[in-house]
């Protein structure tokens, strides 16, 4: 239906054209999404855990361990390193009081 549709149409005019311009619209999202269904998700997080190797999982695990641990380890030393800095200062504020 390529005529226009106005409030004079009559009711079959206007449904005709609506399930028209419908099915235009169809055809219009197919061609953006292309004619293959989009998977269920489902579907893909089931193929994606089927590719996964359990030695790449102990791999990346014992990784993480390393990375966990190298950073405990700097913030030790951190922490050691401001406790030699408080313990200085209060050995400071303990000899200035012993001279006031």
């Amino acid at each position: 239906m390529n005529e226009e549709v106005s409030s004079k149409n009559t009711k079959k005019e206007i449904l005709d054209a609506y399930e028209e311009l419908k099915q235009q619209l169809q055809e219009k999202k197919k061609e953006i999404h292309g004619t293959v269904p989009q998977e269920a998700p489902k579907t893909r997080v089931a193929e994606e855990a089927s590719g996964i190797q359990p030695d790449k999982i102990m791999k990346d695990i014992s990784n993480l361990k390393i990375g966990l641990s190298q950073s405990l380890d700097k913030v030790e030393e951190a922490l050691i390193e401001e406790h030699k800095k408080l313990s200085g200062v209060s050995e400071a504020i303990r000899l200035e009081k012993e001279n006031l």
